[in-house]
């Protein structure tokens, strides 16, 4: 028992002048990280809000099909082909998922 009430004696030591040392050489550091902490607290919206409307975002645009655009296109022109039988099973599996056979097109 005295050795743990010795070893939380020696951490309280430490621990108080690893704080003292932190606030007199990090004062820069704990500035900046205590800056991100306010701005990155989502539980207040309503500070952080107004800040973030007027900031200039990029658009990216895929311009490439996507998987599901080339999976259509695959089940069509395999369904069109006579001699694959893969494509007219293509074509039955696709007509169960739209039975409608509406072919949408970005």
């Amino acid at each position: 028992m005295a050795e743990l009430e010795s070893e939380s004696a020696v951490h309280r030591f430490l621990f108080s002048n690893f704080a003292v040392f932190c606030l007199n050489e990090l004062q820069d550091d704990l500035k900046i990280f205590k800056k991100l902490m306010e701005t990155a607290d989502l539980t207040k919206p309503h500070t952080w809000y107004p800040f973030d409307r007027p900031v200039k975002r990029k658009v990216n645009e895929e311009a490439s099909d996507n998987d599901d655009i080339k999976t259509t296109r695959h089940f069509w022109l395999t369904s069109e082909a006579d001699e694959e039988l893969e494509g007219k099973e293509g074509k039955k599996n696709w007509t169960k998922v739209d039975p409608n056979c509406i072919h949408l097109d970005v």
